[in-house]
């Protein structure tokens, strides 16, 4: 008896994790977008040409152009998609960037007719998401050159905001604002470097780990989506009444998750 519900509750458990991860899995375009790890997906299919190794060819030129499609169909911010945002040059680029770092996830599968199929992903940061990301750290430099007090005893390992439950679309670049409507947190905040690697935040859900906002963590619960229709309002009684420089850093460096249950939707 006791290894059946040892074996039901496990059960429960995977089932729990893995429909939590499916919730940040997103139809976009021809493709996938998989909030939680920042990444692409796509089956390219190239039909039955003269040689194996020709529809193989014809599969990975249809995987590239899908990858592509399903980038510029991603949410930049709320009202925005990334392909109203890139002009010619970086459209080429972007391109030029997918058909070099996309991967293949699989071998190739052959259908009986012939035709050749498979699996592809591309993973943003690095330089893809440097393309993507409008310009950064504006608010960073104005704090940074306002001598903020140091307050060891204040300092946090990051934030972590429960959205769950509001009704807002996962894009590229959210901004957080306080009830007063002031801007806390967003990419203006963050250095390049850590923006390009891993986001603006981390979209998890409540089953997720939250290994990246360490273990003084501060929590603050999300309240609604302001009257511009995207900034995120949250509560800001848990956190310091003063910007110190030690939760500047710790802000620029992207040390934020986003708790959300609305990427499948």
């Amino acid at each position: 008896m006791k290894k059946y519900l040892g074996t039901v509750l496990g059960l429960l458990v995977f089932y729990n994790f893995c429909y939590s991860a499916l919730i940040l899995i997103q139809k976009v375009g021809p493709g996938e977008m998989d909030w939680g790890k920042y990444k692409i997906s796509a089956v390219g299919i190239g039909l039955k040409g003269s040689s194996a190794k020709g529809s193989l060819t014809e599969a990975r030129k249809d995987a590239v152009h899908k990858l592509f499609e399903t980038a510029l169909n991603l949410n930049l911010d709320c009202r925005t998609l990334v392909k109203g945002k890139l002009n010619k040059s970086q459209l080429k680029k972007l391109e030029s960037l997918i058909s070099k770092e996309f991967k293949l996830l699989d071998r190739p599968r052959y259908t009986p007719a012939g035709d050749c199929e498979i699996d592809v992903e591309l993973p943003l940061p690095g330089k893809v998401m440097d393309l993507l990301l409008p310009p950064s750290g504006e608010k960073l430099k104005e704090l940074s050159n306002q001598n903020l007090p140091s307050a060891p005893t204040e300092a946090f390992t990051g934030l972590i905001i429960d959205a769950s439950g509001l009704n807002f679309p996962l894009h590229l670049v959210p901004k957080i604002v306080n009830p007063q409507g002031e801007e806390i947190y967003g990419i203006s905040w963050l250095e390049r470097s850590w923006a390009n690697t891993w986001g603006i935040v981390e979209y998890a859900t409540s089953a997720s780990d939250y290994q990246r906002v360490g273990e003084k963590l501060q929590y603050l619960k999300a309240l609604k989506i302001a009257e511009d229709g995207c900034s995120i309002v949250v509560s800001v009684d848990n956190l310091p009444k003063m910007l110190t420089a030690e939760n500047l850093a710790t802000l620029s460096r992207a040390k934020v998750i986003l708790i959300t249950d609305q990427g499948n939707q």
